[in-house]
């Protein structure tokens, strides 16, 4: 974590970019099974065994959703396995179900570990030069969910400690746990808008301003992003694209 950590984020951008664009540029089963491990394993290098347990069984969730959505609405193949409903259920919506499904939860994984790495200064630095107002407004969009989850966590304990969801009743409990998740979403809102306005106020995204900065290339940065590129070279020369149809 701690060499992805100190890389550029020009580097951690691109690298994020090119490894999602495999996925769905190849579509490939081998290269899609082998990204959403490698998804996993890195995500559980960047976070705790109890964090990662419970986003795989999630996302475990999530695939078994996806695929058997796809299968029970797309009945196009000419090999049929069974029928269901005298629709067809062909080896071919199967696999392309399979495979559709895990290059969602590799997709979802990779960005929650390159999400891990990128700070608000980073976002800051990538966007700016497009637009200052939409870097701003980017930045704060990545702060509002983590940023809301810890506040909620706080509040609950809070009100918790205090009695505030002691009854016997199960809908006043959820009406009460309803309260507290739009008073935490308000005031979550209205602290990410103050930090903007804050910015605005100090002169952030007026013309010709410059900003100051540490970012620089390094070795390890050009190493990096020369083995990511031979990866995709190998891949385009290795795999074609893998027709289901």
């Amino acid at each position: 974590m701690r060499y992805f950590s100190l890389c550029h984020p020009v580097m951690l951008l691109s690298y994020y970019t090119i490894t999602v664009s495999l996925l769905y540029l190849f579509f490939n089963p081998l290269v899609i099974s082998s990204s959403c491990l490698l998804s996993v394993i890195f995500f559980a290098t960047l976070h705790p065994l109890r964090i990662t347990l419970k986003e795989c069984i999630f996302y475990a969730a999530v695939f078994i959703f996806i695929f058997l959505t796809y299968i029970l609405t797309v009945h196009n193949g000419v090999t049929p396995l069974l029928f269901v409903n005298d629709h067809p259920l062909t080896l071919e919506a199967i696999m392309y179900a399979l495979n559709l499904a895990g290059a969602c939860v590799a997709f979802c994984f990779w960005s929650k570990s390159y999400l891990a790495f990128i700070t608000t200064n980073e976002t800051l630095y990538l966007m700016a030069k497009l637009s200052k107002t939409v870097s701003i407004y980017i930045a704060i969009g990545l702060q509002f969910v983590p940023l809301l989850k810890r506040n909620v966590r706080e509040a609950r304990d809070v009100q918790k400690a205090i009695g505030y969801f002691r009854t016997k009743s199960k809908a006043e409990k959820l009406i009460r746990l309803i309260r507290l998740w739009l008073n935490v979403f308000y005031k979550t809102a209205e602290q990410l808008l103050d930090r903007t306005d804050s910015m605005q106020w100090r002169g952030y995204g007026v013309a010709k301003r410059t900003h100051f900065h540490l970012f620089q290339w390094r070795q390890r940065d050009y190493g990096v992003l020369v083995f990511t590129m031979i990866v995709l070279l190998y891949l385009m020369i290795k795999y074609q694209s893998f027709h289901y149809y």
